[in-house]
C-alpha cells in the first residue's frame, strides 16, 4: 500500500485510510460482479466477504 505514494499523493491517502479502517475494523470488502446477457448488462451480483475473524455482519 505504501508504495502508491510513490505515484500519486492520492494513493498515499487511500493506503492510509485502509490501514485506519483496518485498524479499527471497518473494513468492509464487497465484490459486485455484473451479469452479461448477450453483450447487455443483466443486473449484478454483490458478495460481502469478511475480513475480520469471529465478527458478525
Amino acid at each position: 500500500m505504501d508504495s502508491r505514494a510513490l505515484f500519486s499523493p492520492l494513493g498515499a491517502k487511500g493506503a492510509q485510510q485502509i490501514r485506519t479502517a483496518m485498524n479499527n475494523r471497518e473494513l468492509q470488502y464487497i465484490l459486485v460482479h455484473a451479469s452479461e446477457n448477450q453483450g447487455t448488462l443483466a443486473g449484478a451480483r454483490m458478495k460481502d466477504f469478511k475480513i475480520f475473524r469471529g465478527e458478525a455482519r
